[in-house]
């Protein structure tokens, strides 16, 4: 993916031009005067700007200094150096940024973009979306790539095709001839990319870029998304001069060619002097209300009101196998395969009720199965009751009807407020749904609806604490409760544990602890979801292993009990994906916390896993085990789809997962886990034997 060879003289003349550049005409980095696609951004290749920006070499160092803290804090540095089994991570943090220090101090970074590459480049390979380097303001550019993907089965081998990209404005952006060669390609079969097979140039694709899943099945499915870092990367987290300059693809039956620029959107800078000063502020803004994916970047908050003009995008049609549907399934190993419902009818899938922000969605499946989507966990501020008032409506209805099935869509959920997923699971299980500081003292460890965090030790951490300068974790004594007692601790012992080698590398740990984060509700909480006394007698769990963070913990903690069965879709043929992605623990960004003692020289930021969680009694971080489903659909409509379930192709491919999953209820086992013996077992990765219900 090499993107430039660039010649040592070039750069050599334009560092000292550079050092002498004001605002004058001839700036290469003034895109003011390029052609504008929409309010404040105009289209343009970054290449010669970013190669122009002058080392600063102080701030590098600076920046290199603070990574270096983020990664005494980071909870995962020791095992991501050698952490086996299942995702085998061999990444030496200290060793990278030992490598980076050495080039800023030999002078070997031509421009500062080099130097932020490296940086984006080394968090990158950890797999999580918890912990990643972001650059500066000034690198507000995004690429695009004008030709989304999706994928099918066809007699037994997985396929690719292309699709209409995400937006109708990314055609926009080329000429009438091109588009409409686009178009010849839009819902071909896809061959190879650069003379490469399809699949092994996705899956290389998918291990350097999709940055956020340790599944390599789930990272090669997240291609599929329309608006995957395939078509949409933000530049500001991707490294920008290993971007080829366009890819080739070879689609349908007569093997022909076509060859689609990566083209840039960025933003409309005037000068080289602007992106300096901005990369320089003081202050990066954060928003601490966003939900992941519900936030909107932007270029994307411009394109979504261009899109109302534009009409919406071409949608890739259902690719269904050549043969008639017919329903079945298959073995594999421990795994059932369902075929896909292509018959189903998105009219069998009636919306009820949803949050405001449509965080939280309640559908009623042909009169007799409740579905609850759940896109987010972190609502915006104002639609925080709403997302409470949707939930408890679908209890509501569940009583006043007597519908006994119910659904759970987690699928590209990725996470946000911690309390609310306790909060559904304590509505959701009648163990967990007596949540009062007093029954922390119950003995039965199942009862427990928190989960257990212990925090990795460095020197750097522990001279935090002697300062007293853990206070910018807004962590208290109290909040961490010890496993034997189910009491608080009323002082610092919690901060006193084992040691333990993991990855090589041997680091005090502390206490293993139940962490509350506040989540105790009483009755009267405005997080607390009201379930009437009424419980499903059975739950399936609905996933494409891209429910992460708060929903990794609730899907989880509801895999680990056995207290849902679990559907997986997507994923790779014949590769068990896991059924969430980076359940992380307590996340931290060094703007928000270390800033303020060390601050940063630019609007770069860190953000790191502090506190590590984990899944029931497992003594190795949930972050590093994989948790298979024991059925699977090999379908990537959903994955494909947008999370707007009021457009005809989200309906249509949510119908389809849903009416597949309706067909097993007759095999899940009635009434609360608890109470009934479990028919099927599956190993994880580590060997426990886990009990589904089938």
């Amino acid at each position: 993916y090499q993107r430039r060879v660039r010649g040592g003289m070039k750069f050599a003349i334009v560092l000292i031009l550079i050092l002498k550049l004001t605002t004058i005409q001839g700036d290469l980095c003034d895109f003011s005067t390029e052609l504008e696609v929409t309010r404040g951004f105009t289209l343009k290749d970054p290449e010669e700007c970013y190669s122009s920006l002058p080392v600063n070499k102080a701030n590098l160092l600076s920046l290199v200094d603070a990574c270096n803290r983020t990664i005494d804090l980071y909870a995962y540095t020791d095992i991501s150096v050698n952490s086996g089994a299942p995702w085998n991570l061999a990444v030496d943090l200290y060793a990278g940024l030992e490598i980076i220090k050495n080039k800023v101090l030999n002078n070997q970074y031509e421009n500062d973009r080099e130097f932020q590459d490296d940086m984006i480049k080394l968090f990158l390979a950890l797999n999580d979306a918890h912990t990643h380097y972001t650059a500066p303001s000034g690198y507000n550019c995004y690429a695009i790539r004008a030709v989304a993907l999706t994928s099918t089965i066809q007699n037994g081998i997985q396929v690719v095709y292309a699709a209409a990209p995400p937006f109708s404005y990314f055609t926009s952006l080329f000429n009438e001839s091109f588009v409409e060669r686009l178009q010849e390609v839009f819902n071909q079969k896809i061959t190879k990319i650069d003379d490469v097979d399809t699949l092994i140039y996705l899956q290389e694709f998918a291990d350097k870029w999709i940055s956020k899943y340790k599944d390599p099945a789930i990272r090669l499915s997240n291609i599929f998304w329309r608006t995957s870092a395939w078509t949409y990367m933000d530049l500001s987290i991707y490294p920008f001069f290993d971007i080829p300059n366009d890819f080739t693809i070879t689609y349908g039956d007569q093997n022909e060619t076509l060859t689609v620029p990566i083209v840039y959107i960025c933003r409309n800078f005037s000068s080289t002097n602007e992106i300096i000063e901005i990369n320089l502020a003081s202050v990066k803004k954060r928003s601490e209300d966003q939900g992941e994916l519900i936030e909107l970047d932007p270029l994307k908050k411009e394109i979504v009101r261009i899109e109302k003009d534009l009409g919406p995008f071409i949608p890739v049609t259902h690719l269904p196998p050549p043969v008639p549907f017919t329903r079945g399934k298959r073995a594999f190993g421990n795994q059932i395969i369902l075929s896909p419902d292509y018959t189903a009818d998105r009219n069998n899938l009636v919306f009820l009720n949803s949050s405001t922000d449509r965080s939280i969605l309640v559908f009623l499946w042909k009169n007799t199965t409740l579905v609850l989507k759940i896109t987010t966990f972190s609502p915006t501020t104002s639609a925080r009751a709403s997302f409470v008032a949707t939930a408890t409506f679908l209890f509501a209805t569940a009583k006043n009807n007597n519908y006994t099935n119910l659904i759970i869509d987690v699928s590209r959920n990725g996470g946000g407020i911690v309390c609310l997923g306790y909060s559904l699971l304590h509505a959701l299980v009648k163990e967990w749904n007596l949540l009062r500081s007093s029954d922390l003292d119950l003995n039965l460890y199942e009862t427990i609806l928190l989960e257990r965090y212990d925090l990795r030790k460095s020197q750097y951490l522990k001279d935090l604490y002697l300062t007293n300068n853990l206070t910018m974790f807004n962590l208290r004594n109290s909040d961490f409760i010890k496993i034997d007692t189910r009491k608080p601790y009323q002082n610092d012992a919690w901060f006193y544990g084992p040691t333990y080698t993991r990855g090589g590398v041997t680091s005090d740990y502390s206490q293993l602890s139940y962490f509350q984060q506040g989540c105790i509700p009483s009755n009267t909480s405005s997080l607390r979801i009201n379930n009437f006394g009424y419980y499903f007698d059975k739950i399936i769990v609905v996933t494409d292993g891209r429910c992460g963070s708060t929903c990794s913990t609730f899907a989880s903690k509801l895999q680990y009990y056995a207290r849902a069965t679990f559907v997986t879709h997507g994923g790779v043929l014949d590769q068990p994906i896991d059924t969430s992605s980076f359940p992380g623990g307590v996340v931290f960004s060094y703007q928000s916390t270390i800033n303020r003692f060390s601050p940063l020289p630019t609007t770069s930021d860190f953000d790191f896993t502090f506190l590590e969680i984990y899944a029931g009694t497992q003594r190795i971080p949930r972050e590093f085990q994989k948790y298979p489903a024991p059925y699977h659909i090999y379908y990537w409509g959903l994955v494909f789809a947008d999370l707007n379930l009021f457009d005809p192709f989200t309906l249509d491919a949510e119908a389809v997962v849903i009416s597949t999953v309706d067909q097993i209820f007759p095999e899940v086992v009635a009434g609360q886990p608890s109470r009934v013996t479990a028919r099927r077992s599956s190993l994880c990765s580590n060997g426990r034997r886990f009990r589904y219900l089938t």
